[in-house]
């Protein structure tokens, strides 16, 4: 059996990669942005060169770490740079605080904050053994699930973002094993524990972020599936209460703090001065007309020359304040062998009896489709092409993927399997070595004086 040495193989080598990464990247720590400029059109000098709104995040922690409970997110505040996440929900930041006190970690501090960052390494396993179980519950071959588990656990930005404070990877966590259930009730016969514990996980899942409503559509048409074959009863959806049941204190803490369950009204207060689409649309026709082009094209432009190309660059890897990128032709490489991987995997369902109506098919598609349609949502308003917001659906993404690969596989799978696992971690190798050189030149500071976070981090 190839996953026996092969997926141990892949879960150690990933959570190698992230905590070199996390290593190299500084916490808490000064530098200057390369592609930002101040005032005086020099490199942008910030109090935290590390990762995207880890400084927040680490904030929220001490503020339950230091007993002042549950912090509030007060658009206006003069301290907004440092607590525009709190209004995220508690359940990450609660595991936060029990796994600082055990390791000695003090988000506060530049040298023992970092060993925050070890919490979210260790999911990082966690969820690509639930990727790899996906794909063998929703019934594909051993050597696809292990291609699609070593595609995510080598993906740069997947180790990135396991290497930072935040409660993404717990989110991810989270969706990737409630899609791995839902396909495997769905196959053996749903029960009324099976339903309540699943139940019990998308509460969770809403108790660590907003996002993971979308799990709820997953788990009922989850359900459904399985009752048209005989495998539900009516009262399985009823796991689906427990959910809303034990995320629904914390949405009326917000409904009286906010006026809202989710908290969205007080977060678009508190980012009125974001980075906005119309304005960045309004930017790309200027730039377009001093170039000496229509500017009529700006809104073409913006939707794929930024944000299609920055959600491109950020879902293989971008670092730093989102400033640290690879060579262009890099990330045009590997967008061209993703699109053959798809274009490989439809070829392959396109005749195929079952088609795309697999349980795996339905459910993981379900599931990208939502994660894809708030990404939007977001994007139709602000300018925040991260695909670290698709990562929630990252499981169905890299199973699709690795589906394109599989005629290659079937031919010689252990052979194609080590090959792909050698030429990732080479890349890996060359990829940290490229990061930690380019932190090293952003960690020595510019002359220009330090600009507050708040308007770095709400300016990409």
């Amino acid at each position: 059996m190839l996953a026996r040495w092969m997926l141990p193989l892949i879960l150690i080598g990933s959570l190698v990669f992230t905590i070199a990464l996390l290593g190299a990247t500084p916490y808490r720590s000064e530098g200057f942005l390369v592609f930002q400029r101040g005032p005086d059109n020099q490199p942008l000098k910030v109090i935290d060169i590390g990762n995207p709104d880890e400084r927040q995040h680490a904030n929220y922690v001490k503020h339950l770490m230091e007993g002042k409970g549950f912090p509030v997110l007060r658009p206006g505040s003069p301290d907004l740079g440092e607590t525009y996440q709190s209004h995220q929900p508690p359940l990450y930041y609660v595991l936060a605080v029990g796994w600082s006190k055990l390791v000695g970690a003090d988000p506060a501090d530049p040298s023992s904050g970092r060993k925050l960052r070890w919490l979210n390494a260790l999911i990082g396993p966690i969820t690509l053994l639930g990727i790899f179980f996906v794909a063998r519950w929703g019934g594909c071959s051993e050597e696809v699930s292990l291609l699609a588990t070593m595609f995510a656990g080598f993906l740069p930005m997947f180790l990135a973002l396991h290497g930072a404070v935040s409660n993404d990877p717990l989110l991810f966590a989270i969706c990737t094993w409630v899609l791995a259930f839902t396909l495997r009730y769905s196959d053996l016969g749903w029960t009324l524990p099976r339903a309540l514990g699943l139940g019990v996980l998308v509460g969770l899942g809403l108790l660590t972020k907003t996002t993971a409503l979308v799990l709820i559509p997953v788990f009922l048409v989850g359900v459904w599936l399985a009752q048209r074959a005989g495998k539900a009863q009516l009262i399985h959806y009823g796991g689906a209460l427990v959910s809303i049941v034990i995320a629904f204190p914390w949405f009326l803490r917000n409904n009286q703090l906010y006026g809202d369950f989710l908290g969205l009204k007080v977060f678009q207060e508190a980012f009125v001065n974001t980075a906005q689409k119309d304005f960045m649309i309004q930017l790309v026709a200027a730039m377009r007309e001093a170039q000496g082009l229509s500017p009529s094209g700006a809104a073409a432009d913006y939707w794929l020359n930024w944000f299609g190309w920055w959600t491109l660059r950020s879902f293989f890897g971008a670092f730093s304040q989102m400033d640290i990128f690879y060579d262009p032709n890099l990330y045009r490489i590997l967008g061209l062998v993703a699109l053959a991987l798809l274009v490989g995997a439809y070829l392959q369902r396109r005749g195929q009896k079952e088609g795309w109506g697999s349980p795996l098919n339905a459910l993981g598609g379900l599931l990208t489709l939502l994660v894809a349609l708030l990404f939007l949502r977001f994007n139709l308003t602000y300018f925040q092409a991260q695909a670290r917001y698709l990562y929630p659906a990252i499981a169905p993404i890299v199973i699709l993927l690795a589906t394109g690969a599989r005629p290659v596989l079937r031919k010689s799978p252990a052979w194609v399997l080590a090959s792909v696992f050698g030429l990732l971690v080479v890349g890996n190798i060359q990829s940290l070595r490229f990061v930690s050189a380019e932190f090293q030149k952003r960690t020595a500071f510019a002359k220009n004086s330090a600009q507050p976070l708040g308007v770095l981090a709400r300016s990409h």
